[in-house]
């Protein structure tokens, strides 16, 4: 989905100069989808993100295990 608003964008550069003022607000649009696309991104799969917590949550009892049966 994201590859797809990043060739609408590209797009949208390339013809900007010969686009109507409709067709242009129709782009933009796109882009504003883009980045609402980027952002959500981020907040799932990056730093600190639900994955990222979620995860963490799930390896901390197995590694609480290792540690102690390692003597820590």
């Amino acid at each position: 989905m994201q590859k797809k608003v990043e060739g609408l964008y590209s797009s949208y550069q390339a013809e900007q100069v010969l686009l109507t003022e409709a067709m242009k607000q129709e782009r933009w649009m796109n882009k504003k989808e883009g980045d609402r696309i980027e952002g959500l991104s981020e907040k799932v799969f990056g730093f600190g993100g639900l994955f990222f917590l979620k995860k963490q949550e799930l390896i901390k009892p197995l590694q609480d295990k290792v540690f102690d049966a390692t003597g820590r």
